[in-house]
């Protein structure tokens, strides 16, 4: 039916309706440049699109999905565990995942680096950093959401304000006032 599935934040909700029943399965999903990642509620994983650096070859060894997210040509899992897995290209550092992250809420990925949110409120990145993309501003703390960009960064503090790093030729690390 039209209710059948819906897009919430970065997760697809899937509808199992039943005869007196509604249950609903979240669906970790992803999308990168050209390539696209989702990982069923059986734990079954699907890859499509453009393969040219691995980016859709899902690691086997991948328990529970907590969250997905993808890059140019480079992927992330957060598993339920807390561990990073990253597969595709590598060709800026963005799939070295550092050691030692503690305990993560979300990943995104931008075209050629990487984030994850920490549970505490503290961001982490890795990958590229022509543009300082993957330069945390000093101090930032009190972040419950993340998005990676191309080239640029963005937190979101419990506050509603909005942080942004990183490239800014088309001023999208200019956060509008009033956000």
């Amino acid at each position: 039916g039209n209710d059948a599935f819906r897009i919430e934040g970065n997760r697809l909700l899937v509808n199992d309706s039943g005869d007196l029943l509604y249950q609903s399965r979240e669906i970790p999903i992803a999308t990168g440049a050209y390539h696209n990642i989702a990982f069923g509620s059986e734990g079954n994983a699907f890859g499509w699109g453009r393969n040219d650096e691995g980016q859709i070859n899902i690691p086997a060894q991948l328990g529970q999905i907590r969250a997905l997210a993808s890059g140019f040509e480079h992927s992330l899992a957060l598993v339920i565990e807390g561990s990073v897995y990253s597969w595709g290209s590598n060709n800026h550092g963005q799939g070295n995942v550092p050691g030692n992250l503690g305990s993560l809420s979300a990943v995104s990925a931008g075209a050629w680096h990487s984030m994850a949110l920490r549970t505490d409120g503290r961001v982490v990145a890795w990958g590229i950093n022509n543009w300082g993309q993957r330069t945390v501003p000093a101090g930032l703390d009190s972040v419950i959401a993340i998005a990676a960009g191309a080239l640029h960064s963005l937190a979101l503090k419990s506050d509603g304000r909005v942080v942004a790093w990183g490239q800014n030729t088309h001023l999208q690390v200019t956060v509008p006032a009033g956000l």
